[in-house]
């Protein structure tokens, strides 16, 4: 997948991604896009393991919830927005989930 150029396709803009009730094994991500519309999201973050993820969201979509995360563990996510072929963003937040 190729980034989007400033110069390609529609106006598009991502807002801010952030999180809400981070609980021991799991918490709540919102987005905002500022201007136009994605066909998709992809939710990137690495596990308590170091793994890569990579979660396709749905366009129409503007929050989640993960679970199945590890307690007291530092997250970095990176969401990107999808239109045709192209890739926007990434808007990155951190997150530490909760003790046990």
């Amino acid at each position: 997948m190729e980034p989007l150029d400033a110069g390609v396709g529609p106006q598009l803009r991502l807002g801010e991604l952030s999180v809400t009730n981070a609980a021991h094994d799991s918490l709540d991500l919102s987005w905002t896009v500022e201007v136009g519309t994605f066909d998709s999201f992809i939710l990137q973050y690495r596990d308590a393991e170091g793994n890569p993820r990579a979660l396709p969201v749905d366009g129409a979509l503007r929050s989640l919830h993960l679970h199945d995360l590890a307690p007291s563990h530092r997250y970095k996510f990176n969401l990107y927005g999808v239109s045709g072929r192209k890739r926007l963003g990434p808007v990155s937040t951190d997150a530490v989930t909760g003790q046990r």
